[in-house]
């Protein structure tokens, strides 16, 4: 009798703890769209941000170079990085100029 009881206990810890984190999944179910629209929202974002930060790091790190190396050579080279870090910020500008276009237009 008593392992029956015991039984009982645990099945009804399981379901209410199981209710418990199914609760909110349930509660804030999301249709096809607004899954979507978070996917390319804060994933697109997060990427981007991602990107941008490296690239800005690339020209930084072209600059630090520039400024500290005294040959000609060393400064030809980090003017490339420079160069190559502008570039990436450009690029990505325009993409996320257009990710905010067709997510505007389309979403």
């Amino acid at each position: 009798m008593k392992q029956l009881q015991n039984k009982k206990n645990n099945f009804f810890i399981k379901a209410y703890i199981s209710a418990l984190i199914l609760a909110p999944v349930s509660l804030y179910a999301k249709t096809f769209k607004e899954v979507v629209d978070i996917a390319t929202g804060d994933l697109a974002k997060v990427i981007a941000e991602l990107i941008f930060a490296v690239a800005f790091l690339f020209f930084f790190w072209g600059v630090v170079q520039y400024v500290l190396n005294p040959t000609q050579e060393a400064k030809d080279k980090s003017k490339d990085y420079m160069i190559w870090g502008i570039i990436g910020l450009a690029v990505m500008f325009s993409i996320y100029g257009l990710i905010r276009l067709v997510t505007s237009v389309v979403f």
